[in-house]
């Protein structure tokens, strides 16, 4: 099924249009240590934790070091992108 990826040109235009819209405002006021919404900085305390579930499930394994999520099960891999997500998202929030 590939009627739902997008073409490298919209892609390219995707990225181009986040990237001025909300990367660089959010590298911003990074720089100038101006947070507009330090509540969203919450999101990465989440985040964190299901990071930490998806690890424990590879430390209980026997697996002390890895990268990515391919030796995680279906739910702890999806635990750990979701983590990720939420800790991305609550740290560009927070300087957005």
């Amino acid at each position: 099924m590939r009627e739902n990826v997008l073409s490298r040109p919209t892609r390219i235009m995707v990225l181009l249009f986040l990237t001025l819209t909300v990367v660089l405002p959010a590298a911003q006021n990074l720089v100038a240590l101006h947070a507009r919404l330090p509540l969203a900085y919450l999101l990465v305390v989440p985040g964190f934790a299901l990071l930490l579930v998806a690890k424990t499930s590879l430390f209980r394994a026997g697996t002390w070091i890895s990268f990515g999520d391919g030796k995680m099960s279906q739910s702890m891999s999806n635990s750990y992108r979701v983590g990720y997500y939420l800790i991305f998202w609550g740290v560009l929030l927070t300087f957005l």
